[in-house]
């Protein structure tokens, strides 16, 4: 499952909720992954409401935000006690070649779920002026839009290859290429959160 993320109100006064950014569901029962900049701007540790394609709402809690400098990753542990949630199978992004065609999944504007075709173009580490952390990317030709952060990057299989994360662009929009956290480096972090649990 892909799911839009929404904050919780802080006071009466606050809108109920202001969607921030997409994730998706993983092996672990209910556990989400997205962006550490999209958990930062969600409020941090705390609570949270994940919207499926469906329309139904689960609450979450963040447990995890990495450094949006070094790791840009974050977990959010859904609350609902519902373990039967389908999940996103992890690749392997180390085989990502160059040509390899893939598709953006996520929630652009918050708007309804949709996903993006692409082909990969750059399995290296990227340097931008526009992109904060040091961490190496696959770059890819998908259109990628602000909502989009958090989501999955899928192969022909439907596997995860990457997390969508910064867009490349002064202006946060699209200009052609996008950049995605490789899956290898979720599942190190995965591994790491799961130990100290």
């Amino acid at each position: 499952s892909v799911v839009l993320l929404y904050r919780i109100a802080s006071s009466d006064n606050d809108l109920k909720q202001k969607p921030v950014g997409s994730g998706f569901l993983v092996e672990s029962p209910g556990l989400i992954v997205t962006n550490a900049h999209v958990a930062n701007e969600l409020g941090g540790y705390g609570r949270v409401v994940a919207r499926f394609a469906n329309g139904a709402e689960e609450a979450g809690e963040v447990v995890y935000i990495g450094s949006e400098y070094s790791n840009d990753l974050a977990f959010v542990q859904l609350l609902g006690g519902r373990t039967n949630h389908p999940f996103l199978r992890l690749g392997d992004s180390s085989s990502v070649r160059t040509g390899n065609v893939v598709f953006a999944l996520g929630y652009p504007y918050a708007l309804q779920l949709s996903f993006t075709q692409g082909m990969v173009n750059g399995t290296r580490c990227v340097k931008s002026p526009f992109v904060t952390n040091d961490n190496c990317f696959l770059q890819s030709q998908v259109i990628t839009e602000p909502g989009n952060s958090g989501g999955p990057l899928v192969d022909l299989d439907g596997r995860v290859i990457g997390v969508n994360t910064n867009i490349p662009s002064p202006v946060k929009a699209w200009t052609g290429i996008s950049f995605a956290i490789p899956v290898d480096k979720v599942r190190e972090t995965l591994a790491t959160y799961r130990a100290s649990l």
